[in-house]
């Protein structure tokens, strides 16, 4: 297999499949939920396809065993959310946020790429089970460093991690049902899946767990902090998403067989309920044409059914027992001991900003009247998804010695994690009679990365007006003083030819040639330059003639004189190109001075080139085919006609073709000149 070779095989472990289904049942709900969400039939037939392709391309990273195909799928992830971000193409906002996300996941997908090479070129393969059933082909390898960390590098673009969260609020511009699916259970889960599929190999190196644990806690306390400050309930969403991201992290760093199970449990809860809580908010933000925080109270009494979902979706949010996040949550809460603060307070803001989106806007006597009625085509997929959380929950813990070879019960007795959870949730009630609470602090990541992005553009127009001036003369020298660039720093490794016996005739022609190129350096009038390289050229022919190639000697003098004649055309009808070409760049001492050097040096680029390819010799089995099947085979002596009639006919027919139609297309030219 090479590199350029993949392998269609699949995988189907328990990972691969968990994955699988996550995406098809949660996708099921995000159709159902869209077709009521949409009502303009163009915004359904833009939304479904599109978000199938995501689905699909979904799949292949989680099941591909090719590293080859899982990137490319991995890239078609963010590609496909982009045109689902700037969902509405009117708003500058999507079109901004859409570009930022694609830029960040972008960049990691390039990280993504530099570690799969460095894996090929260290392994020899590029199939996971080979990589898994082998670990030492990794483990052993002294480039292991700088896989982990460009392996790293991508996840943490993907999943939203420090330093590189913003993008995932941001992305919030897009429909409900986009943020529901891409945002929920499958594009950011992309980060976690390669790092859970990659831990095996690259837990060795000493960095890889520290990371990890470090980066994840820090992004999960953070995120969850900043969701208690939001205006907005899907930035609320949006940033607890992004804590529950860093939570997952840090579990797959931790290493542990508990914390690992932890990750598989904690994957489908939260994909399971984060899809149940921005329904609910798009339900709100649909039927009241506002998802503000703060702006709706007392719904209980006018949305009744709203209201009962609700609770059910936070019940399964806040990991109510016998729904799996209960399970999930307790087997974090004992894995994570040691950092216990960290992630109590996590948890708190994080339960606290969930209560915001399902508890709140029904809470209080005074009553905010919505402009509509509850649509319950947007709410039955919240209680579809709930159920299936409730359902899970009973299932593992009745069934889970068959699925993880121990059990995991919904009751362990009063012990700590189970004391932790009763107290999160007492301060969560209290924290809900307080005000909305005002951010002390400003972030603003994204016009930081947007004046970062300006800059970079700006640079870059900079530099395409320096290089991209409109000048032949500065493109010609920028082409050879990098030929000669690389000569100088590479030449060392190429072997002196050996000199041969050097002919009178061929003497003579390198001495006209010689001249002829000084006479070029040296002049800058028009006419003189013409016929300077005329003459370079004509010297040229006299090498063919000598040595018997009079077809190309005679194709060489045509192309000399017609170019010379359309010199001498062009300037007799445009007379004011025969004065001297004035450049302040070239015609001063150290413009002189660098064209002359860059003129040498590149001539002699080009004679050690010719020389060593004259001088390497190669057995050729084409020459001795040709020479003994033109005649027979041909019909014709001349070797040199019978290859490009016979042999290589469509590859001169091709030519003809194209020189056909540039006759057809000069004349039509000069037929429409002529009538006008």
């Amino acid at each position: 297999m090479t590199l350029l070779e993949p392998q269609w095989k699949f995988l189907s472990d328990s990972w691969s499949m968990m994955f699988v289904g996550l995406i098809a049942w949660i996708g099921f709900f995000v159709l159902a939920y869209a077709h009521s969400y949409f009502h303009d039939s163009r915004d359904r037939l833009k939304f479904f396809p599109a978000i199938i392709a995501f689905a699909l391309a979904m799949i292949g990273v989680v099941t591909f065993d090719d590293l080859i195909l899982l990137f490319l799928a991995w890239e078609a992830t963010s590609l496909i959310s982009y045109f689902l971000i700037a969902f509405d193409p009117e708003s500058p906002k999507a079109r901004k946020s859409a570009l930022q996300a694609l830029v960040i996941t972008g960049s990691g997908g390039l990280a993504l790429l530099a570690a799969l090479v460095l894996i090929y070129q260290q392994t020899g393969t590029l199939s996971l089970t080979v990589l898994l059933s082998q670990p030492e082909l990794l483990i052993e390898s002294p480039e292991l460093p700088w896989i982990a960390g460009l392996v790293i590098l991508a996840s943490f673009t993907k999943s939203a991690q420090f330093p590189f969260h913003f993008w995932l609020p941001g992305a919030m511009t897009a429909p409900t049902p986009v943020s529901s699916f891409l945002h929920s259970a499958t594009m950011v889960k992309a980060g976690i899946y390669l790092l859970y599929r990659f831990e095996p190999l690259l837990s060795s190196w000493w960095l890889f767990k520290p990371a990890l644990v470090s980066v994840g806690l820090g992004t999960f306390a953070m995120m969850s902090f900043r969701s208690y400050f939001q205006k907005d309930l899907k930035s609320v969403v949006a940033f607890t998403t992004a804590g529950a991201l860093g939570l997952m992290t840090a579990l797959i760093g931790w290493g542990t067989e508990t914390s690992l199970r932890a990750v598989f449990l904690f994957v489908i809860a939260h994909g399971l309920y984060k899809a149940s809580l921005f329904f609910l908010v798009g339900h709100l933000d649909h039927q009241t044409s506002s998802k503000e925080v703060g702006a709706h109270y007392g719904l209980r009494q006018v949305w009744p059914k709203s209201f009962t979902v609700s609770i059910f979706a936070l019940m399964a949010a806040l990991g109510a027992g016998p729904f799996l996040g209960f399970v999930a949550k307790e087997t974090f809460l004992f894995e994570f001991s040691h950092f216990t603060w960290v992630v109590i307070l996590g948890l708190l803001f994080n339960n606290f900003s969930t209560c915001w989106i399902a508890l709140r806007p029904y809470l209080g006597e005074k009553i905010s009247h919505p402009h509509s009625q509850e649509n319950f085509g947007l709410l039955w997929p919240v209680l579809g998804l709930t159920l299936t959380h409730l359902a899970l929950g009973i299932t593992i813990s009745l069934w889970s010695p068959q699925f993880f070879g121990s059990a995991l019960h919904l009751w362990h007795g009063f012990n700590l994690p189970l004391a932790t959870s009763l107290v999160l949730l007492l301060a969560t009630l209290w924290m809900l009679k307080a005000p909305v609470p005002t951010s002390p602090w400003s972030f603003h990541e994204s016009p930081r990365f947007f004046q970062l992005w300006d800059g970079h553009l700006s640079v870059a127009k900079l530099w395409t007006q320096k290089t991209q001036n409109g000048s032949l003369t500065f493109y010609l020298f920028m082409v050879f003083a990098g030929a000669c660039f690389l000569l100088m720093t590479h030449g060392s490794h190429f072997s002196v030819p050996s000199v041969t016996q050097v002919l009178g005739i061929e003497l003579l022609i390198a001495i006209m040639v010689l001249t002829a190129s000084v006479f070029l350096m040296i002049e800058r009038r028009v006419f003189p330059l013409v016929l300077g390289l005329s003459l370079v050229g004509s010297a040229a022919s006299l090498y063919f003639i000598y040595f018997g190639a009079l077809d190309l000697a005679m194709t060489q003098l045509a192309v000399e004189a017609l170019s010379l004649l359309f010199f001498v055309m062009v300037l007799k009808k445009v007379p004011h190109l025969l004065d001297r070409a004035k450049d302040p760049r070239w015609d001063s001492v150290l413009g002189r001075i660098t064209r002359w050097s860059t003129s040498v040096l590149s001539g002699g680029l080009v004679f050690w080139i010719l020389w060593v390819a004259s001088s390497t010799q190669h057995p050729s089995q084409l020459r001795q085919y040709f020479a003994e099947n033109s005649l027979p085979l041909g019909h014709g002596a001349n070797v040199v006609n019978v290859i490009l009639v016979d042999f290589r006919g469509l590859d001169t027919m091709g030519e003809i073709t194209v020189l056909g139609i540039a006759a057809i297309g000069i004349w039509w030219m000069i037929s429409k000149r002529t009538e006008r």
